[in-house]
């Protein structure tokens, strides 16, 4: 039974059933304290860690979420271009200086 209440543990899945195992157990009061205390710092910790991971997880759904809001918006402006039809030429001036000429074709 402590093994299966261990491996639980070891997931973060079931701390309180393990630290009621060690209160049975016959082993000094000293020992049974220090055992519980550790389990409640493991369990703090598996605490934060999930929280930080949930944290990470919603962060990276709403950068996901603007990154297909920009994407949209670049085809939009994708689209709006091709139907104008914007042509550009590199042209060169009689002096040689290269510039160029944006001719909208209907």
């Amino acid at each position: 039974m402590g093994k299966i209440l261990l491996e639980k543990y070891l997931k973060g899945q079931d701390t309180d059933s393990l630290q009621n195992y060690i209160t049975q157990q016959n082993i000094s009061n000293e020992i049974k304290q220090n055992l519980i205390e550790f389990t409640n710092s493991r369990k703090e910790s598996y605490q934060t860690k999930k929280q930080s991971l949930e944290l990470v997880e919603k962060q990276s759904r709403e950068q996901l979420d603007i990154s297909k809001q920009e994407l949209s918006k670049l085809e939009k402006n994708s689209l709006m271009l091709n139907d104008r039809q914007i042509q550009m030429k590199n042209i060169k001036d009689k002096n040689g200086v290269e510039s160029v000429n944006i001719e909208k074709i209907e």
